[in-house]
This record gives structure tokens, C-alpha cells and sequence, in this order.
């Protein structure tokens, strides 16, 4: 939740209370009839998708074929955001494209893709805003997120740049064109919220 933007607790109270095993309810001030959410190190009764979240972002793609150590360009990369205080919210990475999806204002990352185009001229550096949107639960086994994700985007005319789902399975993220927040989240929510409960329960 903290990744996607939320700004409800700041990370070191939450980190506070997962060490002492007190659970952490977040509601919503304006709606004081719904339950909220509710963060407990429990694990899952049955796989669910609990919650759908997206934000506005950028991406750093670097390019660079003549780098044979793919983890000397990626430690330069890394180095640049971490010098603007970049805060990067998911990557891709193959033989020789690594791209950082960053949750910054276009300048700001215009200023450090500048710095890695005076490290690595025969780069191809680009920087393009994109969506990310991530469907969220404890345990999403056996659920075809990825998929389903897919075919509810479909029917919205929405074809996806990119999707990711680690081996944890308690999310999944899409990356969309920039501007399909809104028809993104509420197309996934159609096709998931049989999954989600009244009150939303996800692992610390």
C-alpha cells in the first residue's frame, strides 16, 4: 500500500507495530459505517483479491548494448534516482534494457536520465509517463490474476505494456498507457470485486 502511494501511516510506525504484532486498521473518515482495512500478519483463509490500487508514473528505460555487466548499468541507474530522491515503485530488467517505473514528477527524472546519458553516451535513454495499477491480497494462488487481468482490460480496449506477478503471488501489476488510470482500476474492480469482502484484510 505504502509503494502504491498510500500516506495513511509512514512506514516506520507500521514497521513499529508489525515487530509487536498489533494489528492496524485503516478507515476512512468520511464513510464511518465501512470496516476499512484491516493489516495483521494473519495468513489467508482462501486466496482473494483484496484491494486495486493504481498511481500515475514515469519510466527511465536506459538501452544499452555495449554495458556487458547488466548490474554495473543497473548500480549507475540506481545511483541517479537515489541522488534525486527518485522513489522507484516497480522494474523490468533484461540483457541489456533496465527500466525503473518511478513515482516522480517528468523533470525530475529528465535530470537524472541527463546524468546517465553523460555516463553512458551511446545509451538510449528515454523517459515516458505511464499508469501502474497493482491488484493486491495476502494470497492471490490460483486466481489468474494475470490473465483475467488481461481479458477485463480487453474489454475496455486497454492493451497493457507490461504485467508482473512475483513468486510471493500477493500482487500483481500492470503497467498501462498514461491516461487510463480510472478506466483501468474500474475495469479490474468488475472483474474482481466478487473477491473482494466488505471488510479488506491484508498481510503486514
Amino acid at each position: 500500500m505504502a509503494n502504491l502511494g498510500m500516506e495513511a501511516i509512514h512506514p516506520s510506525a507500521a514497521r513499529t507495530l508489525r515487530r509487536a504484532k498489533v494489528p492496524l486498521r485503516v478507515t476512512n473518515v468520511f464513510e464511518p459505517d465501512d470496516p476499512g482495512t484491516l493489516i495483521n500478519d494473519i495468513d489467508a483463509e482462501t486466496p482473494a483479491v483484496e484491494m486495486i490500487a493504481g498511481l500515475d508514473v514515469v519510466a527511465l528505460e536506459v538501452f544499452e548494448q555495449d554495458e556487458v555487466d547488466i548490474n554495473l548499468l543497473d548500480v549507475a541507474i540506481l545511483n541517479a534516482i537515489g541522488d534525486h530522491g527518485l522513489r522507484i515503485v516497480s522494474k523490468t530488467i533484461n540483457a541489456n534494457t533496465i527500466t525503473h517505473y518511478i513515482d516522480a514528477t517528468l523533470g525530475d527524472i529528465e535530470r537524472a536520465a541527463g546524468e546517465l546519458a553523460v555516463l553512458y553516451p551511446n545509451a538510449q535513454i528515454s523517459t515516458s509517463k505511464f499508469v501502474l495499477i497493482s491488484v493486491l491480497g495476502r494470497d492471490l494462488e490460483g486466481l489468474s490474476v494475470p490473465a483475467r487481468s488481461l481479458q477485463a482490460l480487453a474489454q475496455s480496449s486497454i492493451t497493457p505494456v507490461c504485467v508482473l506477478q512475483g513468486s510471493r503471488c500477493v500482487e500483481t501489476q500492470l503497467i498501462l498507457a498514461a491516461g487510463s488510470l480510472e478506466t483501468g482500476i474500474r475495469s479490474l474492480h468488475a472483474e474482481f470485486k466478487e473477491d473482494v469482502t466488505n471488510e479488506t484484510t491484508i498481510a503486514a
